[in-house]
C-alpha cells in the first residue's frame, strides 16, 4: 500500500485497494485480504469514452473505516453535451483564499495561459485598516509543465472531485476561512470551503499555494 494514500472523507489510512477481474488466489493474496489491505471489486470492468479514449470509471479504494469508496478517476458526465469530461483537461483557473476576520485574507490565483500559466497573490498589508484591505505582488509566469504538475496534484493525489462541497466546525466562532475555487471551460465552476475544518491531508495540500505566498 503507498503509505500517502488517504481516504477524502474521512482521512483514514486504513483503506483496501479494489481487486478487479479474475484474481489467481494465494496464500499471499488471503492475508491481504483478511487484513483489509484487498478488496474484490468484481470481475466486470465498466469503461467510458473520454475524448477517444476508453476510461474504467470504477473506485481504486475503499475506505475501512467510513466504508466509503474513492478514488475514481477524475471524470463527470457533461449533459448539456452529452458526453464525458476530464477535469483535468478542462481546468483553466484555480483560486486559494485563506485567511480569517481580524489577520486578513491570502488570495492566489492561477490562471493557465498559452505559455503555462500566471500566478497572482493578493495578501493582507503588514497593518491593515480592516481585513478586507489588499496589497497585490507582481504576477509569476509559470511553465506548462508547472501547471499541469498542480492541476494533477488536485485530482490524482488529494481527490479534489471527491471532496464534500463544505466543511465545518460549528463550535468553533471566526478562527480561519478558507475556499478553492476550480474554473473548468465555459466559466463553469466547482467551489468547495469551509470553516476551521478541513479535507484530509490539509498540510500537504497547502503546500502547492505556499510556494508562491505565505499565509
Amino acid at each position: 500500500m503507498e503509505k500517502q494514500i488517504g481516504c477524502p472523507r474521512c482521512g483514514s489510512k486504513n483503506v483496501a485497494r479494489y481487486l478487479y477481474g479474475y484474481p489467481a488466489y494465494s496464500e499471499d493474496l488471503k492475508k491481504k485480504v483478511d487484513s483489509g489491505k484487498i478488496v474484490f471489486g468484481g470481475c466486470c470492468l465498466s469503461s467510458v469514452d473520454v475524448n477517444g479514449k476508453q476510461v474504467f470509471y470504477m473506485p481504486e479504494y475503499s475506505c475501512n473505516e467510513c466504508k466509503k469508496n474513492f478514488g475514481t478517476p477524475p471524470i463527470f458526465y457533461n449533459k448539456k453535451e452529452d458526453r464525458w469530461e476530464d477535469y483535468r483537461d478542462i481546468v483553466t483557473g484555480i483560486r486559494f483564499n485563506i485567511g480569517g476576520y481580524f489577520g486578513g485574507f491570502t488570495e492566489i490565483t492561477i490562471k493557465k495561459n498559452k505559455q503555462g500559466a500566471t500566478v497572482h497573490v493578493n495578501q493582507p498589508l503588514d497593518l491593515p485598516i480592516n481585513p478586507d484591505e489588499f496589497k497585490g505582488l507582481e504576477d509569476k509566469q509559470i511553465t506548462a509543465e508547472k501547471w499541469n504538475k498542480i492541476v494533477c496534484k488536485l485530482y490524482d493525489k488529494f481527490y479534489i472531485h471527491e471532496w464534500n462541497k463544505n466543511y465545518a466546525d460549528i463550535g468553533v466562532l471566526d478562527g480561519t476561512q478558507w475556499e478553492v475555487q476550480i474554473t473548468l471551460k465555459g466559466s463553469r465552476k466547482r467551489t468547495y470551503g469551509g470553516s476551521n475544518a478541513y479535507p484530509p491531508n490539509w498540510s500537504a495540500f497547502e503546500r502547492i499555494f505556499k510556494e508562491f505566498a505565505k499565509f
